[in-house]
Protein backbone atom coordinates (compact mmCIF):
# COMPACT_ATOMS: atom_id res chain seq x y z
CA UNK A 1 0.00 0.00 0.00
CA UNK A 2 1.44 2.79 -0.92
CA UNK A 3 0.34 6.13 1.56
CA UNK A 4 -1.18 9.09 0.33
CA UNK A 5 -0.16 12.91 0.79
CA UNK A 6 -2.10 12.62 4.65
CA UNK A 7 -0.73 9.66 5.58
CA UNK A 8 3.02 9.88 4.83
CA UNK A 9 2.78 13.61 6.49
CA UNK A 10 1.51 11.77 9.66
CA UNK A 11 4.04 8.33 9.21
CA UNK A 12 7.03 10.78 8.75
CA UNK A 13 6.46 13.22 11.73
CA UNK A 14 8.78 12.48 14.32
CA UNK A 15 7.35 13.55 17.44
CA UNK A 16 4.60 13.27 19.61
CA UNK A 17 1.30 14.49 18.20
CA UNK A 18 -2.11 13.95 17.48
CA UNK A 19 -4.20 11.56 14.54
CA UNK A 20 -7.49 12.51 13.71
CA UNK A 21 -8.00 9.53 11.38
CA UNK A 22 -11.49 9.52 9.52
CA UNK A 23 -13.17 5.71 9.02
CA UNK A 24 -11.69 4.22 6.30
CA UNK A 25 -8.68 6.42 6.11
CA UNK A 26 -5.79 3.66 7.02
CA UNK A 27 -5.26 4.28 10.43
CA UNK A 28 -3.82 1.04 11.88
CA UNK A 29 -1.50 1.39 8.14
CA UNK A 30 -0.74 4.68 9.33
CA UNK A 31 0.30 3.68 13.04
CA UNK A 32 1.46 -0.12 12.35
CA UNK A 33 4.38 1.77 9.55
CA UNK A 34 4.90 4.70 12.02
CA UNK A 35 6.01 1.74 14.25
CA UNK A 36 7.75 -0.19 11.66
CA UNK A 37 10.19 3.10 10.95
CA UNK A 38 10.89 3.33 14.67
CA UNK A 39 12.09 -0.35 16.06
CA UNK A 40 14.92 -0.61 13.28
CA UNK A 41 16.42 1.99 15.43
CA UNK A 42 16.11 1.02 18.97
CA UNK A 43 18.33 -1.50 20.48
CA UNK A 44 17.06 -4.94 21.27
CA UNK A 45 15.86 -4.05 24.48
CA UNK A 46 13.77 -1.65 23.99
CA UNK A 47 10.05 -1.16 22.14
CA UNK A 48 7.02 0.96 21.76
CA UNK A 49 3.08 0.89 23.15
CA UNK A 50 0.53 0.02 21.31
CA UNK A 51 -2.63 0.81 23.62
CA UNK A 52 -5.50 -0.63 21.32
CA UNK A 53 -9.07 -0.77 22.37
CA UNK A 54 -9.11 -4.33 22.07
CA UNK A 55 -7.24 -7.95 22.50
CA UNK A 56 -8.58 -8.48 18.37
CA UNK A 57 -7.03 -4.72 17.55
CA UNK A 58 -4.09 -5.59 19.29
CA UNK A 59 -3.67 -9.22 16.98
CA UNK A 60 -4.34 -7.30 14.11
CA UNK A 61 -1.96 -4.21 14.76
CA UNK A 62 1.06 -7.11 15.81
CA UNK A 63 0.32 -9.06 12.59
CA UNK A 64 0.80 -5.61 10.60
CA UNK A 65 3.74 -4.52 12.03
CA UNK A 66 5.51 -7.87 12.15
CA UNK A 67 5.21 -8.04 8.50
CA UNK A 68 8.32 -8.90 6.40
CA UNK A 69 10.00 -10.00 10.00
CA UNK A 70 10.11 -7.12 11.86
CA UNK A 71 10.39 -7.84 15.69
CA UNK A 72 7.69 -6.90 18.02
CA UNK A 73 9.10 -9.27 21.03
CA UNK A 74 10.17 -5.66 23.25
CA UNK A 75 7.08 -4.28 22.19
CA UNK A 76 3.58 -3.90 24.66
CA UNK A 77 0.91 -3.96 22.34
CA UNK A 78 -2.00 -4.31 24.46
CA UNK A 79 -5.60 -2.74 25.59
CA UNK A 80 -4.85 -0.22 28.40
CA UNK A 81 -6.04 -2.53 31.34
CA UNK A 82 -3.63 -4.92 30.07
CA UNK A 83 -0.70 -2.71 29.90
CA UNK A 84 -1.66 -1.22 33.70
CA UNK A 85 -1.90 -4.85 35.26
CA UNK A 86 1.06 -6.44 33.53
CA UNK A 87 3.98 -3.50 33.35
CA UNK A 88 2.92 -1.18 36.23
CA UNK A 89 0.57 -2.33 39.36
CA UNK A 90 1.84 -6.09 39.07
CA UNK A 91 5.62 -5.60 39.08
CA UNK A 92 5.51 -2.30 41.14
CA UNK A 93 2.87 -1.70 43.65
CA UNK A 94 3.79 -4.78 45.84
CA UNK A 95 7.09 -2.37 46.55
CA UNK A 96 4.91 0.30 47.33
CA UNK A 97 2.23 -1.86 49.63
CA UNK A 98 4.06 -4.45 50.46
CA UNK A 99 3.68 -8.99 50.51
CA UNK A 100 3.20 -9.80 46.68
CA UNK A 101 -0.42 -11.36 46.95
CA UNK A 102 -1.01 -15.13 46.92
CA UNK A 103 -3.04 -15.16 43.57
CA UNK A 104 -3.81 -11.64 41.42
CA UNK A 105 -7.88 -11.39 40.48
CA UNK A 106 -9.37 -8.16 39.17
CA UNK A 107 -13.18 -7.83 40.98
CA UNK A 108 -15.57 -5.17 40.39
CA UNK A 109 -16.42 -2.78 42.80
CA UNK A 110 -20.00 -3.99 43.50
CA UNK A 111 -18.10 -7.41 44.92
CA UNK A 112 -16.03 -5.49 47.47
CA UNK A 113 -18.07 -5.96 50.49
CA UNK A 114 -18.16 -9.30 49.72
CA UNK A 115 -14.53 -9.91 50.33
CA UNK A 116 -14.27 -7.45 53.43
CA UNK A 117 -13.73 -4.54 51.80
CA UNK A 118 -16.06 -1.59 51.80
CA UNK A 119 -14.94 0.18 48.51
CA UNK A 120 -16.13 3.91 47.52
CA UNK A 121 -15.64 5.60 44.96
CA UNK A 122 -16.68 9.57 44.30
CA UNK A 123 -17.59 9.39 40.41
CA UNK A 124 -18.09 7.16 37.92
CA UNK A 125 -14.34 7.10 37.53
CA UNK A 126 -11.89 6.63 40.35
CA UNK A 127 -8.84 9.01 40.97
CA UNK A 128 -6.32 9.36 43.15
CA UNK A 129 -8.10 10.93 45.92
CA UNK A 130 -10.22 8.08 46.02
CA UNK A 131 -7.07 5.85 46.63
CA UNK A 132 -5.98 7.87 49.19
CA UNK A 133 -9.55 7.81 50.99
CA UNK A 134 -9.59 3.87 50.44
CA UNK A 135 -6.00 3.22 50.67
CA UNK A 136 -6.28 0.80 53.91
CA UNK A 137 -9.39 -0.88 52.09
CA UNK A 138 -7.30 -1.60 48.94
CA UNK A 139 -4.45 -2.63 50.74
CA UNK A 140 -5.97 -5.82 52.02
CA UNK A 141 -7.68 -6.21 49.40
CA UNK A 142 -4.26 -6.55 47.28
CA UNK A 143 -1.66 -7.90 49.71
CA UNK A 144 -3.63 -10.42 51.91
CA UNK A 145 -6.52 -11.17 49.60
CA UNK A 146 -5.02 -10.96 46.11
CA UNK A 147 -7.95 -8.73 44.49
CA UNK A 148 -7.44 -5.67 42.30
CA UNK A 149 -10.61 -4.15 42.03
CA UNK A 150 -11.24 -3.29 37.87
CA UNK A 151 -12.54 0.45 38.66
CA UNK A 152 -8.95 1.35 40.28
CA UNK A 153 -7.11 -0.27 37.52
CA UNK A 154 -6.22 2.96 36.00
CA UNK A 155 -5.81 5.12 39.25
CA UNK A 156 -3.52 2.50 40.69
CA UNK A 157 -1.38 2.78 37.87
CA UNK A 158 -0.93 6.33 37.43
CA UNK A 159 -0.91 6.12 41.66
CA UNK A 160 2.30 3.57 41.51
CA UNK A 161 3.65 5.88 38.78
CA UNK A 162 4.11 9.15 40.52
CA UNK A 163 5.30 7.09 43.68
CA UNK A 164 7.43 4.54 42.43
CA UNK A 165 10.93 5.70 41.30
CA UNK A 166 11.55 1.91 39.76
CA UNK A 167 8.49 2.00 37.82
CA UNK A 168 9.47 4.90 36.04
CA UNK A 169 12.67 4.43 35.72
CA UNK A 170 11.81 0.97 34.11
CA UNK A 171 9.34 2.05 31.73
CA UNK A 172 11.79 5.05 30.84
CA UNK A 173 14.43 2.40 29.72
CA UNK A 174 12.31 -0.62 27.90
CA UNK A 175 10.26 2.02 25.65
CA UNK A 176 10.65 4.79 23.71
CA UNK A 177 7.29 5.68 22.26
CA UNK A 178 3.18 5.28 23.74
CA UNK A 179 0.81 5.16 20.77
CA UNK A 180 -2.95 4.78 21.76
CA UNK A 181 -5.48 4.21 19.31
CA UNK A 182 -9.64 5.38 19.92
CA UNK A 183 -8.33 8.21 21.97
CA UNK A 184 -11.98 9.63 21.76
CA UNK A 185 -12.78 6.71 24.27
CA UNK A 186 -10.19 8.00 26.64
CA UNK A 187 -11.29 8.09 30.17
CA UNK A 188 -9.49 10.78 32.96
CA UNK A 189 -7.07 8.03 34.11
CA UNK A 190 -5.96 7.13 30.38
CA UNK A 191 -5.94 10.34 29.61
CA UNK A 192 -3.59 11.37 32.80
CA UNK A 193 -1.58 8.36 32.13
CA UNK A 194 -0.86 9.10 28.63
CA UNK A 195 0.44 12.41 29.64
CA UNK A 196 2.70 11.37 32.53
CA UNK A 197 4.78 9.17 29.77
CA UNK A 198 4.81 11.91 27.68
CA UNK A 199 6.11 14.29 30.45
CA UNK A 200 8.60 10.92 31.42
CA UNK A 201 10.27 11.60 28.14
CA UNK A 202 7.89 8.97 25.66
CA UNK A 203 7.29 9.98 22.32
CA UNK A 204 3.45 10.04 22.24
CA UNK A 205 1.06 9.57 19.81
CA UNK A 206 -2.84 9.96 20.29
CA UNK A 207 -4.97 8.48 17.17
CA UNK A 208 -8.69 8.72 17.15
CA UNK A 209 -12.34 10.62 15.84
CA UNK A 210 -14.66 12.54 17.91
CA UNK A 211 -17.20 11.05 16.13
CA UNK A 212 -17.05 7.01 16.56
CA UNK A 213 -16.83 8.47 19.88
CA UNK A 214 -19.45 5.67 21.41
CA UNK A 215 -18.52 4.64 25.15
CA UNK A 216 -20.14 7.55 27.08
CA UNK A 217 -22.23 5.73 29.32
CA UNK A 218 -18.69 3.80 30.65
CA UNK A 219 -17.62 8.05 31.45
CA UNK A 220 -15.26 7.59 28.33
CA UNK A 221 -15.31 10.67 26.14
CA UNK A 222 -14.07 12.59 23.31
CA UNK A 223 -13.02 15.96 25.33
CA UNK A 224 -9.56 14.47 25.84
CA UNK A 225 -8.80 13.65 22.27
CA UNK A 226 -10.64 17.09 21.06
CA UNK A 227 -7.94 19.45 24.01
CA UNK A 228 -5.11 17.63 23.61
CA UNK A 229 -3.60 19.58 20.50
CA UNK A 230 -3.68 22.70 23.11
CA UNK A 231 -0.79 21.04 25.02
CA UNK A 232 2.41 22.19 24.09
CA UNK A 233 4.12 19.48 21.82
CA UNK A 234 0.96 17.52 20.40
CA UNK A 235 0.56 19.19 16.70
CA UNK A 236 -2.87 17.86 15.26
CA UNK A 237 -2.48 15.84 12.14
CA UNK A 238 -5.37 15.17 10.07
CA UNK A 239 -6.03 11.35 8.11
CA UNK A 240 -9.36 11.99 6.81
CA UNK A 241 -9.77 9.85 2.94
CA UNK A 242 -12.92 7.39 3.16
CA UNK A 243 -10.59 4.49 1.07
CA UNK A 244 -13.65 1.84 2.05
CA UNK A 245 -16.61 3.20 1.63
CA UNK A 246 -18.43 3.74 -1.01
CA UNK A 247 -19.06 7.48 -1.61
CA UNK A 248 -22.96 7.41 -1.31
CA UNK A 249 -22.39 5.90 2.37
CA UNK A 250 -19.34 8.73 3.04
CA UNK A 251 -22.02 11.30 1.74
CA UNK A 252 -24.64 9.42 4.16
CA UNK A 253 -22.17 9.08 7.13
CA UNK A 254 -21.07 12.96 7.22
CA UNK A 255 -24.54 14.40 6.98
CA UNK A 256 -25.71 12.48 9.51
CA UNK A 257 -22.78 13.89 12.07
CA UNK A 258 -23.43 17.15 10.30
CA UNK A 259 -26.54 18.10 7.88
CA UNK A 260 -24.64 20.83 5.91
CA UNK A 261 -21.74 18.52 5.09
CA UNK A 262 -20.23 18.62 1.61
CA UNK A 263 -21.56 15.83 -0.62
CA UNK A 264 -19.05 13.86 -2.77
CA UNK A 265 -20.07 12.70 -6.60
CA UNK A 266 -20.94 9.86 -6.92
CA UNK A 267 -23.57 8.17 -10.03
CA UNK A 268 -25.61 5.91 -7.49
CA UNK A 269 -26.97 5.71 -4.45
CA UNK A 270 -25.95 2.19 -2.53
CA UNK A 271 -27.70 3.03 0.82
CA UNK A 272 -31.01 1.42 1.31
CA UNK A 273 -34.15 1.10 3.61
CA UNK A 274 -35.97 -1.92 3.49
CA UNK A 275 -39.35 -2.05 5.48
CA UNK A 276 -40.39 -5.42 5.94
CA UNK A 277 -44.45 -6.14 6.13
CA UNK A 278 -44.41 -8.13 9.81
CA UNK A 279 -42.13 -8.57 13.55
CA UNK A 280 -38.44 -9.22 13.31
CA UNK A 281 -38.59 -12.98 11.45
CA UNK A 282 -39.28 -10.70 8.66
CA UNK A 283 -35.89 -9.16 8.22
CA UNK A 284 -34.28 -12.64 8.32
CA UNK A 285 -36.52 -13.91 6.20
CA UNK A 286 -36.14 -11.22 3.48
CA UNK A 287 -32.57 -11.14 4.03
CA UNK A 288 -32.34 -14.89 3.63
CA UNK A 289 -34.22 -14.59 0.09
CA UNK A 290 -32.63 -11.41 -1.03
CA UNK A 291 -28.89 -12.15 -0.08
CA UNK A 292 -27.88 -14.24 -2.68
CA UNK A 293 -28.91 -11.55 -5.61
CA UNK A 294 -27.82 -8.53 -3.71
CA UNK A 295 -24.29 -10.37 -3.32
CA UNK A 296 -24.30 -11.20 -6.84
CA UNK A 297 -25.14 -7.19 -7.73
CA UNK A 298 -21.82 -6.00 -5.54
CA UNK A 299 -19.82 -8.82 -6.55
CA UNK A 300 -19.38 -10.11 -3.07
CA UNK A 301 -17.89 -13.31 -3.22
CA UNK A 302 -17.71 -14.84 0.44
CA UNK A 303 -20.73 -14.61 3.59
CA UNK A 304 -18.31 -13.56 5.34
CA UNK A 305 -17.80 -10.11 4.00
CA UNK A 306 -21.50 -9.44 4.85
CA UNK A 307 -22.27 -7.91 8.39
CA UNK A 308 -25.41 -7.98 10.12
CA UNK A 309 -25.20 -4.86 12.71
CA UNK A 310 -28.04 -5.23 15.59
CA UNK A 311 -28.69 -3.40 19.17
CA UNK A 312 -27.42 -5.85 21.89
CA UNK A 313 -26.37 -9.59 21.82
CA UNK A 314 -29.74 -10.93 22.87
CA UNK A 315 -31.23 -9.73 19.61
CA UNK A 316 -27.91 -10.98 17.75
CA UNK A 317 -28.52 -14.60 18.83
CA UNK A 318 -32.34 -14.23 18.11
CA UNK A 319 -31.34 -13.01 14.40
CA UNK A 320 -28.74 -16.09 14.32
CA UNK A 321 -31.41 -18.49 15.04
CA UNK A 322 -33.89 -17.20 12.61
CA UNK A 323 -31.93 -16.96 9.98
CA UNK A 324 -31.17 -20.00 7.78
CA UNK A 325 -28.51 -18.54 5.40
CA UNK A 326 -24.94 -20.10 7.42
CA UNK A 327 -23.96 -17.31 10.25
CA UNK A 328 -21.45 -16.60 12.86
CA UNK A 329 -22.93 -14.86 16.04
CA UNK A 330 -20.03 -12.89 18.17
CA UNK A 331 -20.71 -12.61 22.06
CA UNK A 332 -18.37 -12.96 24.82
CA UNK A 333 -17.39 -16.27 27.06
CA UNK A 334 -17.53 -15.64 30.52
CA UNK A 335 -14.09 -16.49 30.90
CA UNK A 336 -13.08 -13.35 28.65
CA UNK A 337 -14.69 -10.83 31.03
CA UNK A 338 -12.87 -11.54 34.03
CA UNK A 339 -9.02 -10.10 33.91
CA UNK A 340 -7.27 -12.47 36.55
CA UNK A 341 -3.85 -14.53 35.02
CA UNK A 342 -5.96 -17.57 35.15
CA UNK A 343 -8.85 -16.90 33.31
CA UNK A 344 -6.32 -15.13 30.67
CA UNK A 345 -4.40 -18.35 30.13
CA UNK A 346 -7.21 -20.70 30.07
CA UNK A 347 -9.02 -18.40 27.06
CA UNK A 348 -5.49 -18.56 25.27
CA UNK A 349 -5.47 -22.13 25.59
CA UNK A 350 -8.94 -23.01 24.04
CA UNK A 351 -8.37 -20.83 21.38
CA UNK A 352 -5.06 -22.74 20.91
CA UNK A 353 -6.76 -25.91 20.79
CA UNK A 354 -10.23 -24.73 18.93
CA UNK A 355 -8.05 -21.90 16.37
CA UNK A 356 -5.52 -24.30 14.44
CA UNK A 357 -4.25 -20.79 13.05
CA UNK A 358 -2.93 -20.01 16.29
CA UNK A 359 0.50 -21.67 16.23
CA UNK A 360 2.47 -23.48 19.66
CA UNK A 361 4.62 -20.05 18.99
CA UNK A 362 2.42 -17.55 18.83
CA UNK A 363 0.52 -18.60 22.76
CA UNK A 364 4.25 -19.19 24.12
CA UNK A 365 5.25 -15.47 22.88
CA UNK A 366 2.28 -14.41 24.64
CA UNK A 367 3.07 -15.29 27.72
CA UNK A 368 6.85 -15.77 27.57
CA UNK A 369 8.82 -12.91 30.12
CA UNK A 370 5.04 -12.13 31.82
CA UNK A 371 3.60 -13.87 33.81
CA UNK A 372 5.10 -17.22 33.08
CA UNK A 373 8.57 -17.71 33.10
CA UNK A 374 10.54 -20.68 31.07
CA UNK A 375 7.20 -21.50 29.43
CA UNK A 376 9.26 -21.63 26.01
CA UNK A 377 11.38 -24.24 27.37
CA UNK A 378 9.28 -26.69 29.03
CA UNK A 379 6.07 -26.27 27.40
CA UNK A 380 5.88 -27.13 23.15
CA UNK A 381 5.70 -30.79 23.65
CA UNK A 382 3.04 -30.38 26.46
CA UNK A 383 1.26 -27.78 24.05
CA UNK A 384 1.50 -30.53 21.04
CA UNK A 385 0.22 -33.01 23.20
CA UNK A 386 -2.31 -31.27 24.35
CA UNK A 387 -3.85 -30.16 20.95
CA UNK A 388 -4.27 -33.90 20.60
CA UNK A 389 -6.90 -34.37 23.40
CA UNK A 390 -10.23 -35.69 22.22
CA UNK A 391 -13.28 -34.17 23.64
CA UNK A 392 -14.11 -36.73 26.20
CA UNK A 393 -11.13 -35.78 28.37
CA UNK A 394 -11.08 -32.16 27.16
CA UNK A 395 -11.48 -29.96 29.96
CA UNK A 396 -9.56 -32.46 32.46
CA UNK A 397 -6.28 -31.91 29.55
CA UNK A 398 -7.14 -28.14 29.77
CA UNK A 399 -6.64 -27.79 33.83
CA UNK A 400 -3.80 -30.07 33.63
CA UNK A 401 -2.10 -28.13 30.56
CA UNK A 402 -2.66 -24.61 33.08
CA UNK A 403 -1.23 -26.36 36.35
CA UNK A 404 1.59 -27.52 34.24
CA UNK A 405 2.89 -24.39 32.48
CA UNK A 406 1.72 -21.48 35.28
CA UNK A 407 4.04 -21.07 38.52
CA UNK A 408 1.13 -18.62 39.96
CA UNK A 409 -1.71 -19.47 41.97
CA UNK A 410 -4.55 -20.54 40.35
CA UNK A 411 -7.83 -19.45 41.13
CA UNK A 412 -10.07 -22.11 41.09
CA UNK A 413 -13.05 -20.10 40.44
CA UNK A 414 -11.95 -19.86 37.03
CA UNK A 415 -11.83 -23.37 36.67
CA UNK A 416 -15.33 -23.96 37.89
CA UNK A 417 -16.88 -21.95 34.71
CA UNK A 418 -14.93 -24.03 32.68
CA UNK A 419 -15.87 -26.89 34.12
CA UNK A 420 -19.75 -26.00 33.85
CA UNK A 421 -19.55 -25.20 30.04
CA UNK A 422 -19.72 -28.09 27.31
CA UNK A 423 -17.47 -28.81 24.75
CA UNK A 424 -19.47 -27.86 22.05
CA UNK A 425 -20.07 -24.89 23.36
CA UNK A 426 -16.82 -23.72 24.35
CA UNK A 427 -15.80 -24.60 20.43
CA UNK A 428 -18.50 -22.04 19.58
CA UNK A 429 -16.60 -19.52 21.13
CA UNK A 430 -13.21 -19.95 21.07
CA UNK A 431 -13.18 -21.26 17.55
CA UNK A 432 -12.49 -18.82 14.07
CA UNK A 433 -15.28 -17.45 12.47
CA UNK A 434 -16.20 -20.00 10.31
CA UNK A 435 -14.78 -18.65 6.84
CA UNK A 436 -18.42 -18.55 4.68
CA UNK A 437 -20.76 -17.45 7.15
CA UNK A 438 -22.53 -14.12 8.08
CA UNK A 439 -21.23 -12.00 10.80
CA UNK A 440 -23.78 -11.19 13.62
CA UNK A 441 -23.06 -8.80 16.45
CA UNK A 442 -23.45 -5.59 18.32
CA UNK A 443 -22.97 -2.24 16.76
CA UNK A 444 -20.80 -1.81 19.62
CA UNK A 445 -18.39 -4.98 18.61
CA UNK A 446 -18.31 -3.70 15.51
CA UNK A 447 -16.05 -1.00 15.97
CA UNK A 448 -13.24 -0.87 14.12
CA UNK A 449 -14.65 -3.89 11.44
CA UNK A 450 -15.55 -4.03 7.68
CA UNK A 451 -17.89 -5.40 5.50
CA UNK A 452 -18.81 -5.52 2.06
CA UNK A 453 -22.59 -4.97 2.65
CA UNK A 454 -24.14 -4.47 5.78
CA UNK A 455 -27.30 -4.64 7.02
CA UNK A 456 -28.55 -2.90 10.22
CA UNK A 457 -31.50 -3.90 11.88
CA UNK A 458 -33.80 -3.21 14.27
CA UNK A 459 -34.30 0.34 13.43
CA UNK A 460 -37.50 0.89 15.55
CA UNK A 461 -38.42 4.19 17.77
CA UNK A 462 -37.28 3.18 21.16
CA UNK A 463 -34.72 0.73 20.45
CA UNK A 464 -32.51 2.26 17.63
CA UNK A 465 -31.20 4.75 19.65
CA UNK A 466 -32.13 3.02 22.72
CA UNK A 467 -35.27 4.60 24.32
CA UNK A 468 -35.34 7.41 22.01
CA UNK A 469 -38.84 8.21 19.93
CA UNK A 470 -38.32 11.47 18.41
CA UNK A 471 -35.08 13.04 16.80
CA UNK A 472 -35.36 15.34 20.01
CA UNK A 473 -34.46 12.73 21.84
CA UNK A 474 -31.03 11.68 19.69
CA UNK A 475 -28.07 12.24 21.74
CA UNK A 476 -24.54 12.85 20.41
CA UNK A 477 -23.74 9.07 21.19
CA UNK A 478 -26.32 8.05 19.56
CA UNK A 479 -25.58 9.65 16.40
CA UNK A 480 -21.74 8.42 16.91
CA UNK A 481 -23.41 5.12 16.82
CA UNK A 482 -24.80 5.06 13.97
CA UNK A 483 -22.32 6.51 12.14
CA UNK A 484 -19.63 4.09 13.13
CA UNK A 485 -22.54 1.18 12.44
CA UNK A 486 -23.13 2.47 8.43
CA UNK A 487 -19.66 2.94 8.01
CA UNK A 488 -18.74 -0.49 8.43
CA UNK A 489 -20.39 -1.07 5.17
CA UNK A 490 -17.68 -1.01 1.94
CA UNK A 491 -20.05 -1.18 -0.80
CA UNK A 492 -23.59 -1.04 0.19
CA UNK A 493 -25.55 -0.45 3.27
CA UNK A 494 -28.98 -1.76 4.35
CA UNK A 495 -31.40 -0.03 6.78
CA UNK A 496 -33.59 -2.38 7.76
CA UNK A 497 -37.25 -2.36 10.21
CA UNK A 498 -40.44 -4.49 9.94
CA UNK A 499 -44.30 -3.19 10.77
CA UNK A 500 -44.46 -4.50 14.01
CA UNK A 501 -42.30 -5.94 17.09
CA UNK A 502 -41.99 -7.72 19.79
CA UNK A 503 -42.01 -5.94 23.09
CA UNK A 504 -39.60 -7.24 26.00
CA UNK A 505 -42.40 -8.58 27.88
CA UNK A 506 -42.93 -11.01 24.05
CA UNK A 507 -46.26 -9.41 22.95
CA UNK A 508 -46.13 -8.41 19.37
CA UNK A 509 -46.85 -4.56 18.66
CA UNK A 510 -46.87 -2.08 15.66
CA UNK A 511 -43.26 -0.75 14.83
CA UNK A 512 -42.52 2.93 14.61
CA UNK A 513 -39.46 3.46 12.29
CA UNK A 514 -36.42 4.65 14.20
CA UNK A 515 -35.92 8.57 14.23
CA UNK A 516 -33.14 7.94 12.50
CA UNK A 517 -34.91 7.27 9.33
CA UNK A 518 -37.30 10.70 9.74
CA UNK A 519 -34.24 13.09 9.85
CA UNK A 520 -35.18 15.10 6.58
CA UNK A 521 -31.41 15.65 5.21
CA UNK A 522 -30.94 11.85 4.89
CA UNK A 523 -33.95 10.64 2.95
CA UNK A 524 -32.59 12.37 -0.30
CA UNK A 525 -29.52 9.94 0.27
CA UNK A 526 -31.19 6.59 0.51
CA UNK A 527 -32.97 4.30 -1.50
CA UNK A 528 -36.53 2.87 -0.18
CA UNK A 529 -37.18 -0.62 -1.10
Amino acid sequence: MTPTAEQKKAIDYPGSMVIIAKPGSGKTFVIAEKIRSILPVLPDYRGVIAISYTNKASAELKRRISRNGCPTKSCCLSTIDSFCLSEIIYPFLPHLWGNHPVCYEVKKRDDSLEYGCDIKISGQTASENDILCNEISLRKAFAEKGFIFVDFIGSLALYVLKRSHACRTYIKARYSHIFVDEYQDADQNQHDIFLFLHDLGLVAVAVGDASQSIFGFAGKKADFLLNLPNHPGFPLFLVSYNHRCHPSICNYANTLISSNASLLECEQIQVYEKCCHGDEASICSWIDQNLPAIMEHFQCENLDKVGILTPNNLISRRMGSMLTTPNNVFCTHPLEDRQSLTANLLSQILRLYFDRTVTCEDFIDSFYGDCVKNLRLKSRGLLRDFRKSTPDNFIFETIRLTRSIANFTLLESDFEILKKDSFENLKLFFSPPSPNHINIMTSHKSKGLEFDIVFITHLYAWIVPFKASCIGDITDQDINLHYVSITRGRKACYLCHSTSRHKKNGCIINATPSPFLTIPNLRQLRKVL
